[in-house]
C-alpha cells in the first residue's frame, strides 16, 4: 500500500540511485551540498528563494517510490526581470515517479494543486528555471527524457511555458590563443559567481558571468555577451576560447549552458565552439 508523507528520511540516498546522472544538470553531490540546496535553497546573491516549501515523499512497504516539492516563492518577477517581494509564485519545483506509477504521480500533483487552492491561486508553474536547485545551477526545468511526466502535467491543464537547449563542453587541452583580448575577473562576494570582462586595446568589448557548482568540477554559463561593433569578426569565439583556457587553467572539467529554443544565433555559436547539445528542458504553467 502507497503511503504520502512529510518524512524526507532517505531521500538523498533516492535522489542519487534514481535522479542523479540521468540528466546534465542533476549532478553527484555532497548530502550537505543537496540538503542545503533542497530545502534551504539561496538564489545566486543569496536570496532565500522560497518562503513556504513542501515535500511529500510517497512510500510503499517504507521504501521512497516518488515525491514531490512546491511552494511559494520568496519573490517574483516584474516586468523589467526585477525581484518582486510582493508577488510570490506557485512553484511545483520538483515531481518524480516512475514511468509505470501515473497513479502515484497523480496523488502527487493533487497534493500541490490542492494546497495551491487553498493558498488562493489559480496561476501555477511547474518546473520554473531560476528556482532549481542551485548545485545544478538553478537549471529547474524538465529534461525530455521525463516525457511521462510532462504527460502528467499537460494531462492537468499545464501548458509549455519555455523551452531551452542544454549544451556543455568538455574542457580538455584548451589552450591559450594568439589574441588581442585580455581578460579581467570580477569574483561576486559569496565567491560562487564570476564576472568576466574581455578587453580589445584596453576597451571593453564584452562580458560573461560564470557560477562554479560545488562539485568543483563544472562550471555553468549564465549569460555572454559582446558589443553590436564587434561582433561576426571573430571576437565571440576568441571570447570563448579565453573562457575555456582560464577555466582549464582552474582544472574545471565541464562548461554547460542553456539558451533558449528560438535563440538560433546563441545555438549556432555553442556549436561552433565545441559544445555539444545534451538536450531540451521545459518549463509550464497554467
Amino acid at each position: 500500500m502507497m503511503e504520502l508523507t512529510t518524512d524526507t528520511s532517505g531521500l538523498f540516498d533516492f535522489y542519487l540511485n534514481n535522479l542523479a546522472g540521468s540528466t546534465p544538470y542533476f549532478h553527484f553531490t555532497t548530502e550537505q551540498t543537496w540538503n542545503q540546496s533542497f530545502f534551504e535553497d539561496t538564489d545566486f546573491e543569496g536570496v532565500p528563494k522560497f518562503k513556504e516549501l513542501s515535500t511529500i515523499v510517497a512510500r510503499k512497504a517504507g521504501q521512497i517510490d516518488s515525491f514531490i516539492q512546491f511552494g511559494l516563492s520568496n519573490y517574483g518577477y516584474d516586468e523589467h526581470g526585477e525581484k518582486d517581494f510582493l508577488n510570490p509564485i506557485a512553484v511545483i519545483r520538483h515531481i518524480y515517479f516512475l514511468k509505470d506509477s501515473q497513479a502515484v504521480g497523480q496523488k502527487l500533483l493533487d497534493e500541490a494543486l490542492n494546497y495551491f487552492r487553498q493558498k488562493g491561486f489559480s496561476h501555477y508553474y511547474a518546473f520554473f528555471h531560476a528556482f532549481g536547485l542551485s548545485f545544478t545551477s538553478s537549471h529547474g526545468k524538465l529534461a525530455n527524457n521525463f516525457d511521462y511526466i510532462e504527460a502528467l502535467l499537460l494531462e492537468n491543464g499545464f501548458k509549455i511555458e519555455h523551452e531551452n537547449l542544454y549544451y556543455r563542453k568538455i574542457l580538455k587541452n584548451e589552450s591559450a590563443l594568439e589574441t588581442k583580448l585580455d581578460l579581467e575577473h570580477t569574483p561576486n562576494p559569496n565567491e560562487d559567481t564570476e564576472t568576466l570582462t574581455f578587453y580589445l586595446d584596453k576597451k571593453p568589448i564584452g562580458q560573461c558571468n560564470i557560477f562554479y557548482l560545488p562539485d568543483g568540477n563544472r562550471v555553468y554559463l549564465r549569460w555572454i555577451f559582446l558589443i553590436d561593433e564587434y561582433q561576426n569578426k571573430g571576437y565571440g569565439s576568441q571570447m570563448m576560447a579565453a573562457l575555456c583556457h582560464y577555466l582549464y587553467q582552474k582544472n574545471y572539467q565541464e562548461l554547460h549552458t542553456d539558451t533558449a529554443d528560438s535563440n538560433f544565433r546563441a545555438q549556432h555559436y555553442y556549436l561552433k565552439n565545441n559544445f555539444s547539445e545534451m538536450g531540451r528542458t521545459r518549463s509550464y504553467q497554467v
